[in-house]
């Protein structure tokens, strides 16, 4: 379970992955698939702890008419809150 929906650029949104029953405590890092359909611009998802945003790269890049997926590794922080730019 991830974040449904429309990203606008430059939106960023929290994602609490340890709320899904699905990452044991104590998990210092996601292995996550990342997917991007119907991109409207050229951009780029990036993926990092929301209370580090600036540890992260791009996760994956977009492109107007192309499906874009790639697998990240991300930094679990304690606080479980990873951010979704």
């Amino acid at each position: 379970g991830g974040l449904p929906g429309v990203f606008v650029g430059g939106e960023t949104r929290a994602w609490g992955p340890l709320s899904t029953g699905r990452v044991p405590r104590g998990a210092s890092a996601l292995v996550v698939n990342v997917t991007a359909t119907e991109a409207s611009a050229p951009g780029y998802i990036r993926l990092a702890p929301c209370d580090d945003p600036n540890s992260a790269v791009s996760s994956v890049n977009v492109v107007p008419g192309v499906d874009a997926t790639n697998v990240a590794v991300v930094p679990l922080p304690f606080d479980g809150q990873v951010c979704v730019f």
